[in-house]
């Protein structure tokens, strides 16, 4: 009778042990895909905000990607209107924003404001040359005007049969000369220029 009892109680242990060794392996499973579910989470947001899909990081600070041209027209958008100093230079070299200016001339250069900068032999807006602008007579007008003796520009590109005698800046992204009203370098077809004003 005692040795029944003896083996009842050595079965019982078993069992007991069996069951916490299955339970023991059970929540270890669950554990270790949870870790892989959660692992797997956090990898994948941070490739996703690698690319830029998502941000991690609310910050107005600039970033330039290098490889990319269009992040820097793309700010310089988000900066319309703010008369920004952005050119930077060293015993060598013209820089924007981050990026050289090939060719600029660092004992002339000077800056304007508003993306544009100058030396003695070329015009410049966001880094790059404006073909055909006059350095010497070239005048930063605001708002992304500018003009020289013979034509005037918006955003660095020349304004189509602008006059540039007569060419000046109303506010707001409005300009006129003597014959066109413009909005942001673009005319405004039938506007009357000499009654012409912002309100």
């Amino acid at each position: 009778m005692s040795h029944n009892r003896c083996f009842l109680r050595i079965s019982k242990d078993k069992k007991y042990l069996i069951g916490t060794i299955i339970a023991f392996i059970f929540a270890n499973n669950f554990i270790m895909k949870t870790l892989s579910i959660a692992t797997f989470i956090i990898s994948a947001t941070m490739i996703v905000a690698s690319c830029g899909v998502i941000n991690l990081e609310a910050s107005d600070d600039y970033q330039p990607n290098r490889n990319s041209q269009n992040e820097r027209d793309n700010y310089d958008r988000r900066d319309y209107g703010r008369e920004r100093k952005d050119y930077a230079k060293d015993n060598f070299n013209v820089y924007y924003r981050g990026y050289k200016v090939e060719g600029a001339s660092v004992m002339t250069f000077s800056e304007l404001g508003g993306g544009y900068g100058k030396d003695s032999f070329k015009v410049y807006f966001q880094g790059r040359v404006i073909e055909g602008a006059s350095a010497s007579t070239f005048t930063l007008l605001g708002e992304r005007y500018a003009k020289d003796a013979w034509k005037a520009y918006y955003n660095g590109k020349e304004i189509k049969g602008a006059s540039s005698q007569t060419f000046e800046t109303l506010g707001r992204g409005y300009a006129k000369d003597a014959w066109k009203v413009y909005y942001r370098g673009e005319e405004i077809r039938g506007t009357s220029p000499s009654t012409f004003r912002i309100n």
